[in-house]
């Protein structure tokens, strides 16, 4: 009797615990009416009331995101895209999104008009070789590195994780603190960040025309904010 009870004292704990290691991460699905992973840039220049905003974002992407149980911190996401996907200044995401850009400061104008033929051209200069070169350099991507429980500001915006992400443009990859704010409630899964980086962080050359006097300003940023469901 006693070496059952023995027995069943060491095993049941170890079983226990092996099934809690073997228990896998949740995956989710991105609503993709509802979710945005965009850069922002800004125009500068002693013209730049002639030049626009950009906001620059997916159509078509690769993303996996998944949750350890219900603790935020174990959130695990990926993206992935093909350069010549990226959908400049669309109307509707413009539309949809500057409420949040301007509440967090990233903006604080709102977007000027353009129309397709202004869209394409726009188009055509960020996949230059000069710029993205998305003949040489086709996919961008972005890795969750970690989040922590920390206060972070942005603008008038208090957020409260910091969350830690790769992200490789032009073949260059560049590790930057976004600004984050994380919640789990009735299964859905929100995750709203922001960073700031700079085309030359990237080899990248800011966009510039007529001699300068129309350009990119250097810094931008790169918003992201999604909402999920667990895949079923």
């Amino acid at each position: 009797m006693r070496l059952r009870s023995s027995f069943a004292f060491i095993v049941l704990p170890a079983l226990f615990l092996l099934s809690a290691v073997c228990v896998e991460a949740t995956e989710y699905a991105i609503d993709p009416e509802e979710s945005v992973f965009a850069a922002v840039v800004h125009k500068g220049g002693v013209a730049a009331r002639f030049a626009h905003n950009h906001f620059i974002a997916l159509e078509k992407y690769e993303a996996k995101l998944s949750l350890d149980g219900d603790d935020v911190t174990k959130t695990a996401f990926s993206i992935s895209f093909a350069v010549n996907d990226l959908a400049p200044d669309k109307d509707g995401p413009r539309a949809k999104w500057f409420p949040r850009l301007q509440e967090a400061d990233v903006l604080t104008e709102a977007f000027s008009p353009l129309d397709d033929s202004d869209r394409a051209t726009i188009k055509e200069h960020m996949l230059a070789p000069n710029q993205l070169d998305g003949a040489k350099y086709p996919e961008i991507k972005a890795e969750l590195v970690g989040i922590e429980p920390k206060s972070s500001s942005w603008g008038k915006r208090e957020f409260g994780y910091a969350a830690t992400m790769k992200v490789t443009i032009h073949g260059k990859t560049v590790e930057r603190g976004f600004a984050s704010d994380i919640s789990l409630k009735d299964g859905v899964l929100k995750v709203e960040g922001v960073a700031r980086f700079e085309f030359t962080e990237f080899g990248i050359p800011p966009y510039s025309a007529f001699l300068g006097t129309v350009k990119n300003k250097n810094a931008f940023e790169i918003y992201v904010n999604l909402t999920a469901k667990p895949k079923e």
